[in-house]
């Protein structure tokens, strides 16, 4: 079994990984005005789950479908600091 912190790592990878590629999408798909409703889809879809990485980092439970807001009330909750600094701890 992993030690908890490389485990929360992974964890925090994992939600990254996932928003990084609807981030991603989105930006690939803006150029196309026609999409304009699936780029803010996915641009939400990475802000929540850029939520869920910093809530895992910090170890704050949430419910699996959680929203964005839901998220931010979390991370306000528990005092989390800004899901930038999430980039650099992860690599």
């Amino acid at each position: 079994m992993r030690p908890p912190e490389e485990e929360i790592g992974r964890l925090v990878a994992e939600w990254v990984k996932k928003a990084d590629l609807d981030f991603s999408t989105s930006l690939r798909l803006s150029a196309e005005p026609e999409f304009r409703d699936i780029v803010v889809f996915h641009a939400q879809q990475a802000v929540e789950k850029y939520l869920k990485a910093l809530l895992t980092r910090h170890q704050t439970e949430f419910p699996k479908n959680t929203s964005s807001g839901a998220c931010c009330f979390c991370c306000s909750r528990s005092n989390q600091r800004s899901p930038m600094l999430l980039k650099t701890q992860t690599g």
